[in-house]
């Protein structure tokens, strides 16, 4: 149990060292044997690796594997199998150079980078300003073009229509609240009042208009009787 709460903290903690530490110390516990646990401690501590891997490779375009391993306090054959499976996986846009021993991670990796950001801050209610976290104004410009270029197809024409039901809701919205002040300002009523008595009128004026055809047939009742 205590070898499983130490898993649960190193992963909490996104701590990758302390995560690789526990299972090397209770290899040869009994909780370990089980292959289906032992499955799901595999791609914990993979995905634990990933996202490391991943947040210490976003500001550069190049870095030496070594200094990727010494700050995950890991073996270089290690690190270097674990970029290459992000590169095959198409989670990362670069290629490992073999001869200087380093990443070299290409723009189009900033695209995925301004994506995801785009993505969590559209989660959080916020409004992107757009641009990754390299900040550079010579990598804003391929940021924004990759990025707008993932949705160019069928995801530019659901933004349009996402826009135009927003505006089209914006605009009913706009047209309540208007008649909610007429009416708070009297308006409202006054409209009201004035279509009541516009009907009232239109009632006595076909009240008129009978009771005027009601005495000119009497009129014409007697005249045919005297005749």
């Amino acid at each position: 149990m205590d070898a499983l709460r130490g898993v649960a903290e190193a992963y909490n903690n996104q701590d990758t060292h302390f995560f690789n530490r526990i299972m090397h110390e209770n290899k040869d516990s009994p909780f370990l044997a089980d292959e289906v646990l032992q499955r799901r401690l595999t791609e914990m501590y993979t995905s634990l690796l990933e996202r490391h891997l991943l947040k210490l490779l976003e500001p550069y375009s190049r870095v030496q594997i070594s200094y990727l391993a010494s700050l995950l306090k890991l073996d270089v054959e290690t690190v270097e199998s674990q970029v290459s499976q992000l590169i095959l996986d198409k989670k990362l846009a670069g290629i490992v150079d073999q001869q200087h021993q380093c990443v070299v991670v290409f723009d189009e990796q900033d695209a995925k980078i301004a994506s995801k950001n785009q993505k969590q801050q559209r989660q959080q209610g916020m409004v992107s300003g757009g641009g990754g976290e390299r900040g550079s104004s010579s990598a804003a410009g391929p940021t924004y073009k990759n990025a707008k270029s993932t949705t160019e197809d069928g995801g530019e024409k659901a933004t349009t229509t996402l826009y135009q039901d927003a505006l089209e809701a914006l605009d009913k919205y706009d047209r309540l609240v208007s008649a909610l002040f007429d009416k708070a300002s009297g308006k409202f009523d006054a409209l009201v009042e004035e279509n009541l008595k516009r009907r009232q009128e239109m009632k006595t004026d076909k009240k008129k208009d009978s009771k005027k055809g009601e005495e000119k047939e009497d009129a014409e009742k007697k005249k045919k009787n005297v005749n």
